[in-house]
């Protein structure tokens, strides 16, 4: 282990924010993020990685498409999201997003 686990991030150390995600397990990325750059896909993950990056992972679509993505991006898909099989925005979603972006522009 590095001392960039060690490091504070949004109140959990990156060694437990990288345990939350393991292979196999199913992601969404926050945010819809359209076009080329975004899905609303329910990805399934294929490796984790922790390098001088940070922590990313690997993830493949329901096309086999491979992407890559910074821990911080994606978010555990819901069972309802693995059921509809791609992305849901909800309200409440919307509301954190806007707060934790908020926090970020006092900080």
């Amino acid at each position: 282990m590095t001392n960039i686990a060690k490091l504070p991030c949004a109140g959990k150390y990156l060694e437990d924010i990288d345990s939350d995600f393991e292979i196999g397990k199913k992601v969404v990325i926050k945010g819809h993020i359209f076009g080329p750059y975004g899905s609303d896909s329910v990805f399934t993950i294929t490796e984790v990685k922790t390098d001088f990056l940070g922590s990313h992972v690997s993830m493949v679509d329901s096309q086999g498409k491979t992407w890559t993505s910074a821990i911080q991006y994606i978010r555990h898909a819901t069972a309802l999201e693995e059921k509809a099989k791609h992305r849901l925005t909800t309200d409440i979603e919307k509301y954190f997003d806007r707060t934790f972006e908020a926090q970020g522009e006092v900080s």
